[in-house]
């Protein structure tokens, strides 16, 4: 039975995989052990229309067997590319092995610089994440701020108070001229009566 044909998109991710694996198949990195730069190709026939177009591009160890190291991965479906930095790199390596990388930075970065450079020529769009303890926190929101209303200082009105005023009484005033009218109708009744009793002798 003869093998199913390869769709373009398919075709397309292993001529990019075998040109790169070309450029960078005499790199070797680290000592123990010492490792190569292997680009996995596409499972099967077909990348559903490009939807299954990414590759992975890894680290494997020179004598084929031993465990793997993520460098980086192309997508032909959305021509965007990624390839870690040399601390993202050392940071996976102490988190797997539990100790410090033995890859030395200059090589490893020659090695993102050409494989970048490459890509790029293919029309990629490159992308280089640091180390995930470097990348920044979910966003949270900010509480709100407390609205006007909630800030103003509340005030109480106070509404004046009424108090009923006693009925006014007689003022000083009219009560001292009550009593000179009393007083004055007092004379004139003196006088009155002395002049009648002065008439009534005579």
């Amino acid at each position: 039975m003869s093998e199913a044909p390869r769709t373009l998109f398919a075709s397309a991710a292993l001529r990019l995989a075998a040109t790169l694996t070309a450029q960078v198949h005499k790199i070797r990195l680290g000592k123990d052990p010492v490792r190569q730069v292997k680009v996995l190709e596409p499972d099967g026939p077909s990348t559903a229309g490009g939807k299954l177009g990414r590759l992975s591009i890894v680290l494997v160890p020179e004598s084929g067997s031993g465990q793997s190291l993520m460098f980086g991965w192309f997508d032909i479906g959305t021509n965007k590319a990624e390839i870690r930095s040399f601390e993202s790199l050392a940071e996976q390596f102490q988190t797997r092995f539990d100790r410090a990388i033995d890859i030395e930075r200059a090589a490893y970065e020659e090695l993102a610089a050409k494989v970048t450079a490459f890509l790029t020529l293919e029309g990629y769009e490159i992308s280089s994440p640091g180390k995930a303890s470097d990348q920044p926190a979910p966003h949270q929101s900010s509480p709100a701020p407390p609205s006007a209303s909630s800030t103003a200082p509340t005030t109480t009105q106070k509404l004046p108070t009424t108090s009923a005023k006693p009925a006014a009484g007689p003022t000083p005033r009219s009560n001292g001229f009550v009593i000179g009218v009393a007083s004055f109708a007092f004379l004139v009744g003196l006088i009155a009566g002395a002049v009648i009793a002065t008439l009534a002798g005579g």
